[in-house]
């Protein structure tokens, strides 16, 4: 068993060096049984979520956490610079190729009522939204005029793939490639998707 999970971080591109920073971790109980565990501490330093991901193909969930409301949980905080831009993904793997200032939705949507937003809105933290390939011309923009309504400076992160299929390196390039959130550029490329699908 420890054995799969380890081969499928060395799939996943994620070092030894992630794996202490990140403190991942595994456990025997049937429930998280050949998952990675990825645990958050809160700014004190207290735990306060994990995420377990199957290493597994065909296991269902794919991730799995403890019940509890998901929006009042800043993944890994006491890792965060509220100061310094902030990389703001989907999922815990994405985390681990986005640097160290990063944190995931732990889902796909970010809204008022979460700790997350009201955290970016009151220290005023620009953002880089890094969110995966399918949410470029739906969710991505909707988030970022949220933020930009709230006068948060939001860059778009271009990646060529999802962030935790990309290389560290590949992350980066693209980070510093990323453009301002523009609406009305977001809006003509949903119409050149549009009308380059065939029916």
């Amino acid at each position: 068993d420890l054995m799969a999970l380890r081969n499928y971080l060395i799939n996943r591109r994620i070092t030894e060096d992630d794996q202490w920073y990140y403190k991942l971790g595994y456990s025997t109980e049937p429930t998280w049984h050949r998952r990675i565990i990825v645990p958050s501490f809160d700014k004190n330093g207290k735990l306060n979520h994990f995420v377990a991901r199957a290493v597994d193909k065909n296991r269902r969930p794919k991730y799995d956490s403890p019940e509890g409301d998901r929006r009042q949980v800043i993944f890994n905080e006491i890792n965060l610079d509220w100061s310094s831009q902030l990389v703001i993904c989907e999922g815990s793997f994405d985390m681990m190729k986005c640097g160290g200032n990063a944190v995931p939705l732990l889902g796909s949507d970010l809204n008022e009522e979460s700790a997350l937003f009201n955290a970016i809105v009151a220290n005023g933290t620009p953002v880089a939204l890094a969110l995966d390939a399918d949410m470029r011309l739906t969710k991505s923009p909707r988030i970022a005029r949220k933020l930009v309504n709230y006068n948060v400076d939001v860059v778009m992160v271009d990646v060529p793939t999802d962030p935790g299929d990309a290389s560290k390196q590949e992350f980066r390039a693209a980070l510093k490639a990323a453009q301002p959130f523009d609406w009305s550029r977001t809006f003509f490329d949903r119409l050149n998707r549009a009308s380059s699908v065939r029916l």
